[in-house]
């Protein structure tokens, strides 16, 4: 190339780079066993509505003939209906298909209706996994990613291999990492080699220590209010079991040699009855623990933390430090008395549980399940550097907490006790003995709650320091709530007419991840450290 007139020549101008063409994005799908994992949501379906149907005509007073012919056609009615569940759900999970963008996860599912869900990767606060007995069965994993908002998980992955689903799930975080991560945090997360050397094990519980658990916590009500459901949900079950000739007259026999006995005896049979019953309570809670909790392990890399627990469901639940929203440490009569304590936490979006799709939300809502006070201590401090709850600045309550909390106690004692000396007075001929025993049990309980005030107010106090507000309150229990000032939605402080008479003042803080309560109550404060605390939260 040359300038007109001169014949200079010119360097050519310089071509522009021709633009990258954009990676095509990560596609997968579920893996193809996937539609295994509804056959026993399909069974149950099935076989709830086989049971009554069956049963009705077999004890029936038709023919034997008869009533196979009906079994038979009721049995292979219901074998096609599963049949149709299982091939519906097998290609509702084939047609389930999710693409990794740079910045998105893309979800496309539906087989006559349509949906495409996007979500990006600055909502994911956690990838949780779980893994039940026919995922390990067959070696898959489901993936469940949780947002800040809390509901429904943002995506759930219901069966990937182990493979994939570890792929997926490193490669999830550093596409996350990348989107959400500031500079500072950039800084320490760019070298895989710092988060690695950070990588340790915080808590793991053996068994004794699951067994101790289950004896503390009694979970076993739990259990039987599960069997206690599904026994209340076949009462047309029971009613068409055939009973034992006889068994009322043997019941009316029972109750009248029962009354027979002497009041002694009877009693010590109650109380023997009672102690079995606790024991076996006991035990159902044991082996409730064990099962959910065995392998329990706590780890931290970096500012994550993970928990994986569980014998027949293997559950991995994640959190970030900063996540956490509300630190409770619980010590029952029964921990203090084998010196152990429990730390539950509320993450962002803890609270606010509910899947749409019917999937069981996976939850990072328990730092230590059981543990010694002095493991506790070091636990809190990798959630909060340098904290020490001795070392906070502790401060009592209003000195007339005392006869608030005791008048609180009486205002339910005392209609309870006139409802039943009511009752005594009209269902019975001589009613003075039993209103003097009951006169009797009413002071009993106003001096309890008089001595249960008392060390409540005592106890009782709030305290200050490493950017949080501590709580603590309990006689026999023990409960220490710690909430952080910088995390905090809202604050209120209440003022009843009582409060105004006696110069009080209650705090109530709400938490992002609370709806259903307070995430902290602090009653009977006197009126300037209600203000000066509340003051904490709002400072520039």
């Amino acid at each position: 190339m040359t300038t007109p007139g001169t014949g200079t020549p010119q360097p050519a101008a310089p071509q522009s780079a021709a633009p990258q063409p954009t990676p095509p994005p990560l596609t997968g799908r579920l893996h193809p066993l996937s539609w295994v994992l509804v056959l026993p949501k399909a069974f149950g379906e099935i076989l709830s509505a086989a049971i009554p149907v069956i049963l009705v005509p077999l004890f029936s007073d038709r023919s034997l003939e008869r009533k196979l012919i009906i079994i038979g056609v009721v049995a292979a009615a219901l074998g096609v209906l599963f049949l149709l569940i299982v091939a519906y759900y097998a290609v509702v999970k084939r047609n389930f298909r999710y693409e990794l963008h740079d910045d998105e996860l893309v979800i496309r599912e539906g087989v006559f209706t349509k949906k495409v869900r996007h979500v990006p990767f600055t909502r994911i606060q956690a990838i949780n996994a779980r893994r039940g007995l026919l995922h390990r069965l067959f070696g898959l994993t489901e993936l469940v990613l949780e947002s800040a908002s809390g509901g429904a998980p943002e995506a759930r992955l219901q069966a990937l291999d182990e493979g994939t689903s570890a792929q997926l799930s490193a490669l999830l975080r550093r596409r996350i990492g990348e989107a959400s991560a500031s500079p500072a945090m950039a800084t320490t997360s760019s070298s895989g080699s710092a988060v690695a050397a950070d990588h340790r094990t915080l808590l793991r519980l053996p068994v004794p220590e699951l067994l101790l658990h289950g004896f503390v916590s009694n979970r076993g009500w739990f259990v039987l209010l599960l069997l206690f459901g599904y026994a209340s949900q076949s009462t047309e079950l029971l009613k068409r079991l055939p009973l034992p000739a006889g068994l009322e007259d043997v019941l009316k026999d029972g109750v009248e040699q029962g009354s027979a006995i002497a009041p002694g005896l009877l009693l010590g049979a109650l109380l023997l009855l009672f102690v079995v019953f606790s024991l076996v309570l006991r035990l159902l809670s044991m082996v409730y623990s064990v099962v959910t909790l065995h392998g329990f392990t706590l780890t931290r890399s970096g500012e994550m933390l993970r928990a994986q627990h569980g014998l027949l469901t293997r559950m991995q639940v994640a959190a970030r430090i900063p996540q956490l929203q509300r630190l409770t440490l619980q010590q029952t009569w029964l921990h203090r008395l084998v010196d152990r304590c429990r730390i539950d936490v509320v993450s962002v979006g803890g609270e606010l549980v509910g899947d749409p799709d019917g999937g069981k939300a996976l939850r990072f809502d328990c730092l230590a399940p059981i543990t010694t006070p002095e493991e506790a201590a070091v636990l809190l401090r990798g959630c909060v550097p340098g904290l020490d709850l001795a070392a906070l600045e502790w401060k009592p309550l209003h000195p007339v907490a005392r006869l608030r909390r005791w008048m609180l106690s009486a205002s339910v004692i005392t209609p309870i006790a006139a409802s039943l000396a009511v009752l005594a007075w009209a269902l019975m001929d001589a009613p003075q003995t039993p209103l003097a025993w009951l006169v009797g049990a009413w002071l009993v309980a106003l001096v309890l709650a008089a001595w249960h005030a008392q060390a409540w107010a005592a106890s009782a106090a709030y305290g200050t320091g490493n950017g949080l507000v501590a709580w603590r309150s309990g006689v026999l229990s023990k409960t220490t709530v710690l909430v952080f000032e910088e995390r905090t939605q809202c604050t209120v402080v209440a003022a009843s007419p009582r409060d105004r008479r006696d110069d009080t003042r209650g705090l109530r803080i709400d938490i992002q991840s609370s709806i259903f309560d307070w995430g902290m109550r602090i009653p009977y404060l006197p009126r300037m450290d209600a203000e000066a605390l509340n003051l904490r939260f709002w400072r520039p």
